[in-house]
């Protein structure tokens, strides 16, 4: 079973799952149009979990500042942050972001 059938999508999520055992932070940025209903969606959700999977822990998540408000950090699932971008003419896309300290 696969979140997503698009050549695309399984690359990105295969990519992602193998880079996951690398970095302790992660992020993940989806964007579709307005009318798309779910929020984060289905394929932001398994990328988040599949990630953590193959990393064999949660990641680590940025510690949050006294009065920040948790929503603007995006729905948290497994130490990964996932922003939901819903906008008119907006077409399927994700991006995966990894950080650690020195990279650029």
């Amino acid at each position: 079973m696969a979140a997503n059938f698009t050549i695309g999508a399984v690359v990105m999520i295969h990519l992602a799952r193998v880079a996951a055992k690398y970095f302790d932070n992660a992020e993940i940025i989806e964007f579709h149009h307005n009318l798309k209903i779910d929020a984060p969606s289905g394929t932001a959700l398994s990328t988040a979990k599949l990630m953590a999977e193959a990393k064999g822990k949660p990641f680590s998540r940025p510690p949050v500042e006294k009065g920040e408000t948790l929503p603007s950090r995006g729905l948290q699932t497994d130490g990964i942050s996932i922003h939901s971008v819903r906008l008119p003419g907006l077409l399927a896309h994700q991006e995966v972001i990894f950080g650690a300290a020195g990279q650029p």
